[in-house]
């Protein structure tokens, strides 16, 4: 009997994506019930994970990349040919480091897309209470923006069972002048302030190059802007602050219509954890890190040993 109550708990949390304090209210029993036996259907077997582990070689790399960047933490998942598996595979990893940190009462900031989405639906059922998830950049209006906004933001506290504090403005302005104006608005402001007292930081990186920018894919920019900053040089971004490949910030153009945390306030975060993979991402994961963005880096296998290759044979340096 019991089994057949912890198979159909498994089942409204996993598959139909309720809360746990929805499901909770909907069966008659307490919050921390339900969380107990979602472990305990872990533990049964009744759920179960798979994912192929790293190589050996995946080890030494992170040790590498550890000291050449100055990081906190380097986790590898494996590498697959399929770039949604691919990504989905890190979001796994990331999920269960990030599990691994979180405390009570901690703020998280927390950027979006396709990366940032995988390790929120990849989180397990988690005890921790007080937790705030705070939006770091703008939403966008579209129709994937469970991926790229607001709703990801109030998914991740949903299946945390903590609270969202969301930043109530669009991701980037036509006009400077407005953006200025926006950005000196008390709740804009305080929203602001809450940002750089945050705990932990999840941030995607995204790429200028055009075919793979989720700026594009958002509708944030066109695809003719993303392809002119690249050309130019400006091959990345992190919570829409462009930056070269040496992770320098380039001022000016989109930087100044950007409705976003600031990239020196990032690195007042104790932990910024970066998820990011595929051959597209090596230079703008290069860029966060010589920029100094991120300390923790959660990537597949291929692509740390390709930055791993990129940083010790060339690339852009000062």
């Amino acid at each position: 009997m019991q089994r057949e109550w912890i198979v159909r708990i498994a089942k409204m949390y996993y598959f139909d994506n309720m809360s746990q304090q929805a499901i909770a209210d909907e069966l008659g029993i307490s919050r921390s019930n339900i969380s107990r036996l979602l472990k305990r259907s872990h533990e049964m077997g009744i759920v179960n994970i798979q994912i192929n582990d790293v190589s050996v070689r995946a080890f030494r790399v992170a040790e590498n990349l550890k000291e050449e960047f100055n990081l906190k933490n380097v986790v590898i998942a494996p590498s697959h040919s399929e770039m949604e598996i691919n990504t989905a595979n890190i979001g796994y990893y990331a999920a269960k480091y990030l599990e691994g940190i979180m405390k009570d009462n901690m703020k998280i900031g927390v950027s979006w897309g396709s990366s940032v989405f995988h390790v929120i639906r990849n989180l397990p059922p988690v005890d921790n209470i007080g937790v705030e998830i705070v939006q770091m950049m703008g939403g966008v209006s579209w129709s994937d923006s469970y991926k790229y906004g607001v709703k990801l933001i109030i998914e991740f506290a949903e299946r945390i069972e903590g609270s969202a504090r969301l930043l109530n403005a669009p991701l980037i302005l036509q006009d400077k002048k407005l953006h200025d104006r926006l950005m000196e608005e008390t709740g804009i402001k305080a929203h602001m302030d809450i940002i750089r007292q945050c705990d932990i930081a999840l941030v995607g990186i995204g790429t200028n190059k055009q075919e793979f920018s989720t700026m594009v894919m958002a509708n944030s920019i066109l695809a003719e802007e993303s392809s002119r900053m690249w050309d130019r040089g400006v091959i990345s971004h992190i919570c829409g602050r462009p930056l070269d490949e040496n992770g320098k910030e380039c001022v000016g153009g989109l930087d100044d219509r950007v409705i976003s945390v600031k990239l020196a306030d990032i690195k007042l975060i104790p932990e910024v954890i970066a998820v990011a993979g595929g051959n597209y991402k090596v230079k703008p994961i290069i860029a966060a890190l010589r920029g100094g963005y991120i300390n923790t880096l959660v990537t597949d296998e291929k692509t740390a040993l390709s930055v791993m290759k990129y940083a010790m044979n060339g690339g852009v340096k000062d």
